[in-house]
């Protein structure tokens, strides 16, 4: 983490999100506010936060949105990362009407983008040759996006990672792999430009959630969690025999690509552990038998705790 700006998770009290159907909450973007129906249902992993910590929420997450509409062009959708950064600097940048409260110390920014752009690739336009330079055109284009975040005072960076698409119910009986190739080379991509975004930013910290190895455990272990099979979904439980009148909270997935608000609660409950075990002063005792989460790397995972995380920053100094 960053040695000239310490992070310290109890001096969170701002969360800016901004992503796609997998972070968004309805906001109103008039009064900043989420949708009831959002917040009763504790619907994503961004309300686990403001409750649990009486965080401000700024959700700027749009269903369906890209990160680049030129790269990857969605006609049904019309709204894209580029209106969720030019909201912010709109609403929420200094001088603006939620800047109240707002600096770069007391702000996490977390971004989860990805899954549409490469739900949605054009691949037969796109030359095979060309596939993993279009990936990494993306990135660029997103880290630029970063830079001005932090012009405007942002210290503090959670990113989420893309989760597989091989893995999801919407491609349960596609060939395999088929899409995961691309995934990764999104997901390494992009660490690699974190890694040389901090090399010039030493007073940021960026941490890198692995959602997509954190699904997989899930998945894996979904008996450990009470879920009716591990890409079983709740809006197909009528074809499901046995499934036919299970609630909402007995699936691991909503429908053929969102998880249901108790697999959230898991992201939420494991992001949390880890920015509680790296803030500083750290907020969690560590026994001489704890993981060094500094590597990356956890040999042994509880059933009941996963920590499938990247802490970059400490990566890199290592």
């Amino acid at each position: 983490m960053s040695e000239t700006s310490p992070f310290n998770y109890d001096k969170i009290t701002n969360l800016m999100v901004f992503g796609d159907s997998l972070s968004a909450d309805g906001t109103d973007f008039n009064t900043m506010k989420i949708a009831d129906e959002a917040y009763g249902r504790e619907k994503n992993w961004p309300i686990q936060f403001m409750k649990q910590h009486n965080m401000n929420l700024f959700n700027f997450a749009i269903p369906g949105a890209v990160v680049d509409p030129d790269i990857v062009p969605r006609k049904a959708f019309k709204l894209t990362y580029r209106d969720q950064c030019r909201l912010f600097m709109d609403k929420v940048a200094k001088g603006k009407p939620f800047s109240k409260g707002v600096t770069g110390e007391n702000s996490l920014f977390s971004f989860w983008y990805g899954t549409n752009d490469l739900m949605n690739f054009n691949r037969t336009a796109i030359p095979p040759n060309m596939i993993n330079r279009t990936i990494e055109t993306l990135n660029d284009v997103f880290m630029t996006s970063i830079e001005d975040f932090y012009n405007t005072g942002a210290r503090n960076f959670l990113f989420l990672n893309v989760q597989s698409l091989d893995d999801i119910p919407q491609y349960i009986n596609e060939p395999k792999p088929k899409y995961d190739f691309e995934v990764n080379h999104y997901n390494q991509y992009f660490k690699e430009k974190c890694l040389e975004f901090y090399e010039y930013h030493k007073d940021c910290n960026i941490f890198i959630y692995n959602i997509k190895d954190e699904i997989r455990y899930i998945m894996d272990h979904y008996k450990d969690y009470n879920f009716h099979g591990e890409k079983d979904h709740f809006k197909g439980r009528k074809n499901i025999k046995g499934a036919e009148n299970k609630l909402t909270e007995d699936f691991l997935w909503e429908d053929i690509l969102h998880t249901t608000n108790k697999t959230n609660k898991i992201f939420y409950k494991d992001m949390d552990e880890f920015l509680k075990a790296n803030s500083h002063p750290s907020n969690k005792k560590r026994s001489e038998n704890d993981e060094d989460i500094s590597s990356g790397l956890l040999s042994s995972l509880p059933s009941y705790i996963i920590t499938l995380t990247i802490l970059l920053s400490l990566i890199f100094l290592l």
